[in-house]
Parts: C-alpha cells; sequence; structure tokens
C-alpha cells in the first residue's frame, strides 16, 4: 500500500477499502487495519468519520512546513556524515546528479523527486543518528505530492548538488555543509506560493 502511495497508484483522496484490500493481497483484514494504522503515524493515510481512510493529500502550506523541516533535518545529517563519506560515495552521487539533469522537460515530476531524494539520501549514508535519518525519509515521503520543478530549477538543482559534493571533497567544516544544504533544499520553496510569514524562522 505504501508504494502505491508513493508513487501515485494511489492518489489522495483515495479511499483505502480495507475488505478489498485485504482480499487482493489475500490476507485477513487486520494486517490490512495495522498497515493503515502505520501509514496514518507516517502522515500518508487520515481518517474520516464515516468514510474510512483515505490517502492523505497536501497542501501549500503543509508543503512549505515538511520542506523546511526537511531542510533542517537532511542538512544537519550531511554536515554531520560528510568527515565519513567516501569517495565512492561521491561518484554515486555525481552519477545521480547526472541523472536528474535528464529531467529537464521530464513531464514527469516523481521522477525528479526520487533522484532527487536518492542523491540525498547518498550524502547521508554515514550519519550515525538514526532518529535523524528515520525522520528525513519520512519527511521526503511527504513531498510525493509537491510542486513541479520547471526546467531551469532543475538545472539550478543540479548546479547546486555539484557545489555541495565539491564542498564536501573539499573537506570544508560539518556546519558550512550544513548550511550549504539547507539553504538548497529551502531554495525549492520558490516554486511555492505560500506566504512567508506562515513559515518558520527559516522560511525564505
Amino acid at each position: 500500500m505504501k508504494a502505491r502511495i508513493l508513487d501515485g497508484t494511489f492518489p489522495p483522496g483515495f479511499r483505502l477499502a480495507m475488505s478489498s484490500l485485504a482480499s487482493e493481497f489475500g490476507v485477513s483484514p487486520l494486517p490490512v487495519r495495522e498497515a493503515v494504522r502505520r501509514l496514518e503515524a507516517e502522515s500518508l493515510v487520515h481518517f474520516e468519520r464515516n468514510i474510512g481512510a483515505r490517502v492523505a493529500g497536501m497542501d501549500l502550506h503543509e508543503y512549505a512546513w515538511t520542506v523546511e523541516t526537511l531542510a533542517i533535518l537532511e542538512g544537519a545529517a550531511t554536515g554531520t556524515a560528510a568527515r565519513q563519506l567516501t569517495a565512492q560515495d561521491m561518484t554515486d552521487a555525481r552519477r545521480l546528479n547526472a541523472r536528474l539533469e535528464d529531467c529537464v522537460g521530464d513531464s514527469d515530476p516523481g521522477a525528479f523527486r526520487s533522484i532527487h531524494q536518492q542523491f540525498h539520501e547518498v550524502l547521508i549514508r554515514p550519519c550515525r543518528n538514526p532518529t535523524i535519518v528515520e525522520l528525513t525519509a519520512r519527511s521526503w515521503a511527504r513531498l510525493r505530492f509537491g510542486s513541479q520543478m520547471h526546467g531551469e530549477m532543475v538545472r539550478e538543482c543540479v548546479a547546486e548538488h555539484e557545489s555541495i559534493v565539491t564542498l564536501i571533497e573539499s573537506g570544508a567544516s560539518g556546519q558550512d555543509i550544513e548550511h550549504m544544504t539547507r539553504a538548497h533544499l529551502l531554495g525549492s520553496l520558490s516554486a511555492t506560493p505560500v506566504d512567508p510569514g506562515a513559515l518558520g524562522t527559516l522560511g525564505p
């Protein structure tokens, strides 16, 4: 169910019929209900009275708050992990960044978001704080229906990724790497028409 939500097979507002899903998966309704509770805890599903479980959507403010949270977490994780990143990690990051360039003009925003997330996951591989890593993954999952990136923004994203990798390779401080990563992720809010006054202290 989670995979179907993340890839858009189950779109926002889609009703999760427990009995139908149990029949499809060949299980009793009990594990389906438990799975739905777990999805609710990850903010991927919400319950409506007299309706049941539906796939959660996200309005512009929720999107902006989630990006802000992700920027804080991802920045901290990258700054902490930077010293432990290997040459192979840098190669993997650049390979994914090259794939992002192929997303210019792509009509599938999901492809961009997936590769973008994978790039950042490489940079936090050595992070030793499992809570930050888990919360970062949850934030990325919530952004599955975020704003679409046009061609110029994709190019800017690719250039900023290269700057982050170069900064890491230069042996810069964890604080400088954290700040650059945070600024990079907050930059995506420029595509979202949200009142900055509604954001926290890190809002643009």
